[in-house]
């Protein structure tokens, strides 16, 4: 249970003037990422989408749609229950050395409830994320991602040429402290990382050398997608 609005909002006012002090957060590095960043020119501004340039890769032709959600709620004497569920979809070109080799959609879905209980406030939400990776024809399906970036602990899955990634949020910051939001996500081939996007202030991208070229594309694919992913949960609070 929590204190309601009130006080949480009072707590985030002081917690974002500790911050203001302090050193922009930055993600922990995977083990074995360490030396693999990548130089990335990210594009983005306040009246364009954002795009990204690392290595031979070029995200290009960003289309985000409107993020749409429905609501419902009852009340009872003490107690009162809402629910909003959202949707947004985004999708984009990969272009590597100038030519189309991939093209993405995503689709970020997420659900909340809150109950009143007198002086009580009980809240729960889940935020998914799902994308496909096609052929540049944009019909057949090389690759595909299902990620609960919230409300699970387990990790999302990545399928592709009959094998399989996992990824996950990464909640720790570079100084091991843990973040109140996640920093970034961790792909992974077994246990091992292969790439990281930081997706918390400035964008940075880390992709493992030893990669073949063939799973370095679709990497460079994935970490798009995850650099473009919104928390549309905080759009409805």
């Amino acid at each position: 249970m929590k204190p309601k609005k009130a006080t949480q909002l009072l707590f985030l006012g002081i917690f974002s003037l500790l911050l203001a002090g302090c050193e922009l957060v930055q993600m922990r590095v995977p083990r074995g990422l360490e030396n693999s960043e990548m130089e990335l020119e990210d594009t983005a501004s306040l009246f364009r989408e954002k795009h990204l340039k690392f290595g031979p890769w070029l995200m290009s032709e960003v289309d985000r749609d409107w993020t749409s959600s429905t609501s419902s709620s009852w009340s009872l004497i003490l107690v009162s229950k809402s629910e909003i569920s959202s949707r947004q979809g985004y999708r984009f070109v990969l272009n590597k050395s100038g030519q189309p080799a991939f093209a993405v959609e995503c689709l970020t879905a997420h659900a909340s409830s809150e109950v009143d209980i007198g002086l009580f406030t009980i809240e729960e939400g889940s935020t998914f994320l799902s994308g496909r990776v096609f052929r540049p024809d944009g019909k057949t399906v090389v690759a595909s991602l299902n990620l609960p970036v919230s409300g699970s602990e387990s990790p999302g899955r990545i399928d592709f040429g009959g094998r399989s990634w996992s990824v996950a949020p990464e909640y720790r910051t570079s100084q091991g402290n843990a973040y109140l939001d996640h920093s970034g996500f961790v792909l992974r081939a077994g246990s091992t990382a292969i790439a990281a996007v930081q997706t918390v202030n400035k964008a940075r991208i880390w992709l493992s050398s030893s990669l073949p070229e063939e799973d370095k594309d679709m990497a460079a694919a994935l970490l798009c997608a995850l650099a473009l992913y919104k928390d549309i949960g905080k759009e409805s609070r």
